[in-house]
């Protein structure tokens, strides 16, 4: 979700917003991960083997004044959702991540018309508030000069090429024969055996 939601960091203006920055599984060794807690007027980083859990960290919120706070993990970590069921802000707001969570304290769910149709409202505790474009704008990454490309895998040109970036955590025998069924259904599609 970082590197989805690093441009909004980036580029908000400072004049107008104080920025909170709640960052949990905080690494400092990850470049990463101190790029983006100097991205915010204030940073809490709990670190994943901190003793501070969801009250804790909701607690610190709700001290800390929090007139919004937006998670930006919905649902891709449990303790996000343990700190959103203690209502430490007004108002609550998730964005990004898997899908809404379905807590009854977050107000708002960020999407657009392309993410969920009109008539999603009826299926979300939240109240969805649609961005009138896309819910999600980067203005794109810096990457390095790519070392391999189709040609040096042997891949052909016109094959269709499937990620899946899923944490390990995430990663389970049956979902990979699953991933693997998806693939050999496609017509043409390379795999090994």
């Amino acid at each position: 979700m970082g590197w989805i939601a690093r441009w909004l960091l980036a580029h908000h203006d400072r004049n107008a917003f104080e920025i909170y920055g709640y960052m949990i599984d905080f690494n400092q060794d990850n470049r990463f991960h101190r790029w983006f807690s100097e991205q915010f007027d204030h940073a809490c980083r709990v670190g994943i083997d901190c003793e501070e859990n969801g009250i804790a960290i909701a607690k610190k919120i709700s001290d800390d004044c929090i007139d919004i706070l937006i998670d930006l993990d919905s649902i891709t970590l449990d303790v996000t959702c343990e700190i959103m069921v203690h209502k430490p802000a007004p108002i609550q707001v998730t964005w990004l991540g898997w899908d809404a969570s379905g807590v009854p304290e977050v107000d708002y769910y960020i999407a657009d018309s392309y993410v969920l149709p009109d008539n999603a409202q009826d299926y979300y505790s939240e109240k969805i508030f649609r961005l009138p474009d896309t819910y999600v704008a980067v203005d794109g990454f810096e990457v390095e000069v790519p070392t391999i490309n189709r040609e040096s895998l042997g891949l052909p040109t016109d094959a269709i090429v499937y990620l899946t970036a899923q944490g390990g955590y995430k990663r389970n025998p049956e979902m990979i024969k699953l991933q693997m069924e998806i693939i050999r259904s496609v017509e043409d599609s390379l795999s090994s055996h």
